[in-house]
Parts: structure tokens; C-alpha cells; sequence
């Protein structure tokens, strides 16, 4: 079965640099939304096995829309990667209590954010350790 991502970012150009990066690998089916809001949408409506989501975004926070999708049963178990340019501890202490799964600072190693996809796309969630730049 394929793997359904939607990557979720205002930035137009990481969410093509994104798209292009998972559909190297085959079985993904890559979904995007140019805002929380849309996300959120897509997640309603559609099976979500990855959310790739970046913190910062207009009208609706990072940690709001993964908030949500931790408190919906129906995305509950979806994995979550978050991404931001902030390296600040206070995001990441938040995104970790929130249920993120791995929280990436860009930029980031492509080498390392292809081994933790990896992961993340077969073990759904599963505890894993993460190479430098990606934070669990």
C-alpha cells in the first residue's frame, strides 16, 4: 500500500525541495498544503500516514495544528515531523510533549532526513535513535 505524506509549508520552495525528495522513493504519494489550515483539511478528509510540518506558519501555528492531530482520534496515530529554522529549546520541549515524532532544524543533513524518512515511513512512530540535525 502506498504511503500517503502531506507536507505542510508556506514556503513554496520546501515544499517542492520535499515533494521531489519522497517521490525518489517509490509507494509515496505526496500531498501538500500551503498552511495549517489547509493541512488541517487534508487531514480530515484524507488517510495521512506522514505529516511533515514546518512550526512557523500565518494563521496557524505548528504546534496548534500537530495539538489537533494528537487530539483527533481519527489522526491520533498519524507520524508527525516537524521542521523550523528555530533551534530554540522551548519549540522543541513543546513539540516533544505535544507527540511530535522528530523535529528537524533547517537546514538539514539529506543524508541524515533520508535515513530518518526511512524509518518514520516503516516503523510508523516507532521509537528510533536520530543522526545530528534531527531531534527526537
Amino acid at each position: 500500500m502506498a504511503r500517503r505524506v502531506l507536507v505542510a509549508d508556506d514556503d513554496q520552495q520546501i515544499r517542492e525541495l520535499l515533494k521531489a525528495f519522497l517521490t525518489m522513493r517509490p509507494g509515496i504519494i505526496v500531498l501538500e498544503a500551503c498552511d495549517a489550515i489547509e493541512a488541517l483539511e487534508f487531514m480530515v478528509h484524507e488517510r495521512i500516514d506522514l505529516l511533515i510540518t514546518d512550526l512557523n506558519m500565518p494563521d496557524m501555528h505548528g504546534l496548534e495544528l500537530l495539538s489537533f492531530v494528537r487530539s483527533n482520534d481519527s489522526t491520533r496515530n498519524v507520524t508527525v515531523m516537524m521542521f523550523t529554522t528555530e533551534r530554540d529549546r522551548l519549540s522543541r520541549r513543546k513539540a516533544k510533549a505535544l507527540g511530535v515524532n522528530v523535529f528537524v532544524t533547517k537546514p538539514f543533513d539529506p543524508m541524515a532526513f533520508d535515513k530518518v524518512l526511512g524509518e518514520l515511513l516503516s516503523e510508523c512512530g516507532a521509537p528510533m535513535d536520530c543522526p545530528a540535525g534531527l531531534d527526537r
